[in-house]
C-alpha cells in the first residue's frame, strides 16, 4: 500500500520541517511501505482543487493528515479533497488525540483517528486495512462502527526511542526550511495548566541516545548544509548528565553547529551552561508566563520570580541570547498583575521576548477551568466557525481565556502595547548607537501598525520613555534609534493601506 502523509497549510512560513510525520514516514518505510510527504506549508496550494492536484500526483491508497488545533480547518480541507479522490483518510496529532469523537463527527471525510504517538499505531492500522481486519483490538485509534464513533484504549508509549529510525528528511523539500529541527527527548514532567504536552506524553520523559542525536545532526549538515538547529525538546537540560554527554559528543566530533533550545529557570547549572555555549548553543528560551508570584502558582508553573532573575542573569553572563515567553490573561489575573508582568520583562532585559494572550486548547487544564467557569461548554465544538476572530496574536476560532477583568480584545491590545513598551524601554538604555542590533531587537521591530490607534500607542510609549529619569545621552540615543523604527513602521503602514485600497478598487471594477 502507498501512503502519503500531509502537513496542512497554515501560515506559509515553513520555518522548520514537520518532524512528527517525518519520523512516522521513516518508521513505515522501514517496514516496507511506500511513503511520501506533502508539506503544504512549502507550497502555494490553498484551495481544495490545488490540494487534490498534489494528492493525485502521489496517488496513494491512504492519506494521513497530521494537524494541531490551530490548523484543524485546513486539515478538514485536505481530508475532504482526499476523500473526493477515493482515498482512505487517517487523521492524527495533538487535536485528534484530545478531541477524537467531535473531530470524526465534524469531518465525515476523515475515516480514522490516530491518538498519541503515531509510529506503532499507524503501522498496525495500515496492516489491518491491508488484511481487511477489524479495528476493534487496535490500541490508540478512533473509528466509526455502524455509524457511531468508537474510541479504543490508548496504546502504551514506546519504551525505547532509539528503536525509531532517523526521520525521512529525504521526503521533504529541505532547502525551503531556514532551520534544522532536532529532537532529543519526548515528554515533560511538569503540570502547567495551559499546556497539553504533559497529558499527551502522560508526564513521562524518554531520551534518545545522545550519540544517535549527534549522528542525525551530522547527517543533516553533510546532506543539506549548515543551518541553525532548533531543539524541540520541552526541556533540553532536564537530564543534565544527558545534556552534558550531548555537548561533549558535539565537541568531540567537531560539528561546529549553532543551536537553540527551551529550558526552565529552576534547572539552572552554570557549568552546564558554559559547556552548552562551547558546544554551539546561541539562544536559550525560558517560558516564564507571568511576572506575578500569585499567578505563577495559579498556573502551576512551579517557579518563582527570584529563580527567573537568577536564570536570566546566569544565562546572559555565559553569554547566551535570552528569550523570555509570557502569557496574558490567566485565570483570576487582574490588569495590575498583567502590568507587573510587563515591568518584570523590562527588568529582565532579555534579547527576545514574547507576549501572548492565554489561548485555550483541548487537553489542557485551562480548558477544564473554562468549562467549569462557563466560558466554554463541556462539549465545545472545535469545528464551529465564527466565534473567535483572529487578531494581533490570536488565531481564528481559538478561544482565549476571558474573565470579568478582561476581554479577548483587551488582551490583544495589552499584548501589542507590552511589545512596544518593552521594545522602547530597551531602546532608551542603549550605551551607543552601535549597541542597537537588529538581531537582538527583532521581537519588537516586526510589529506593523494597522491603524492610527496603533501609531498613537507607539508615540505614547516613546513619550513615556522620554519622561523617565535618564541621562540626556540615553534619551538622545533612544530617540535616534526610535526615529528610523517609527519611519519604517509608517512606510509599512502606508504600503499596506495602498495595497488594500488597490484590491478594493480592482474588485469594484471587476463587479462593474
Amino acid at each position: 500500500m502507498k501512503i502519503t502523509l500531509i502537513r496542512p497549510y497554515f501560515t506559509h512560513t515553513p520555518y522548520e520541517p514537520p518532524l512528527g510525520i517525518t519520523i512516522v514516514a521513516a518508521y513505515l518505510k522501514e517496514r516496507g511501505y511506500s511513503v511520501s510527504i506533502i508539506d503544504f506549508e512549502t507550497t502555494l496550494a490553498k484551495s481544495e482543487n490545488e490540494i487534490k492536484d498534489h494528492i493525485q500526483q502521489e496517488d496513494p491508497d491512504i492519506v494521513g493528515v497530521s494537524f494541531f488545533t490551530y490548523d484543524r480547518f485546513e486539515a478538514e480541507k485536505v481530508s475532504n479533497a482526499a476523500k473526493e479522490l477515493g482515498k482512505i483518510v487517517i487523521g492524527g496529532g495533538l487535536h485528534m488525540t484530545f478531541d477524537p469523537m467531535n473531530t470524526l463527527q465534524s469531518i465525515p471525510s476523515m475515516d480514522i483517528g490516530v491518538l498519541g504517538e503515531g509510529e506503532e499505531t499507524l503501522c498496525e492500522l495500515v496492516r489491518a486495512i491491508e488484511e481487511e481486519r477489524s479495528f476493534q483490538d487496535i490500541k490508540g485509534i478512533a473509528y466509526r462502527k455502524n455509524g457511531k464513533v468508537v474510541v479504543n484504549q490508548l496504546r502504551p508509549l514506546i519504551s525505547d526511542l532509539d528503536l525509531l529510525p532517523m526521520p525521512a528528511y529525504h521526503l521533504l523539500p529541505m532547502d525551503k526550511y531556514p532551520y534544522h529541527q532536532i529532537l532529543g527527548s519526548r515528554g515533560c514532567p511538569y503540570d502547567c495548566i495551559f499546556c497539553a504536552s504533559p497529558k499527551f506524553w502522560r508526564r513521562k520523559v524518554r531520551f534518545r541516545s545522545y550519540k544517535l542525536v549527534v549522528d542525525e545532526i551530522e547527517y543533516l549538515v553533510n546532506t543539506y548544509g549548515q543551518k541553525e538547529f532548533d531543539f524541540k525538546d520541552d526541556i533540553l537540560f532536564l537530564n543534565k548528565e544527558w545534556t552534558k554527554n550531548l555537548c561533549n559528543e558535539l565537541l568531540e566530533r567537531g560539528t561546529n553547529i549553532k543551536w537553540n533550545c527551551l529550558g526552565r529557570v529552576n534547572l539552572i547549572d552554570k557549568s552546564l551552561f558554559k559547556l552548552m555555549r562551547k558546544a554551539g548553543c546561541q539562544t536559550l528560551r525560558f517560558g516564564i508566563e507571568s511576572g506575578n508570584e500569585r499567578i505563577l502558582k495559579v498556573i502551576k508553573k512551579d517557579i518563582t520570580k527570584q529563580q527567573v532573575r537568577h536564570a536570566v542573569k546566569v544565562a546572559k553572563e555565559i553569554p547566551f541570547e535570552v528569550g523570555t515567553i509570557f502569557m496574558l490573561g490567566h485565570p483570576s489575573e487582574t490588569l495590575d498583575e498583567m502590568e507587573e508582568t510587563c515591568e518584570f520583562a523590562i527588568e529582565l532585559g532579555a534579547e527576545h521576548y514574547n507576549f501572548k494572550p492565554a489561548d485555550i486548547y483541548p487537553g489542557t487544564q485551562l480548558f477544564q477551568i473554562a468549562v467549569n467557569e462557563g466560558l466554554l461548554s463541556k462539549d465545545y465544538n472545535w469545528f464551529e466557525r465564527g466565534k473567535y476572530k483572529a487578531g494581533f496574536l490570536t488565531y481564528d476560532d481559538i478561544p482565549s481565556y476571558e474573565s470579568t477583568h478582561f476581554t479577548r480584545e483587551l488582551l490583544e491590545n495589552t499584548a501589542m502595547r507590552f511589545y512596544l513598551k518593552t521594545f522602547f524601554a530597551r531602546l532608551f538604555t542603549l550605551k551607543s548607537i552601535s549597541d542597537f542590533s537588529l538581531s537582538r531587537f527583532r521581537s519588537g521591530i516586526n510589529f506593523i501598525p494597522k491603524s492610527g490607534r496603533d501609531f498613537q500607542i507607539i508615540i505614547n510609549e516613546v513619550v513615556k520613555e522620554l519622561r523617565t529619569k535618564r541621562t540626556l545621552k540615553k534619551r538622545f540615543l533612544g530617540v535616534m534609534a526610535a526615529i528610523p523604527y517609527i519611519f519604517q513602521s509608517f512606510r509599512k503602514f502606508v504600503y499596506r493601506r495602498i495595497k488594500k485600497l488597490s484590491r478594493l478598487y480592482l474588485r469594484r471594477a471587476h463587479l462593474k
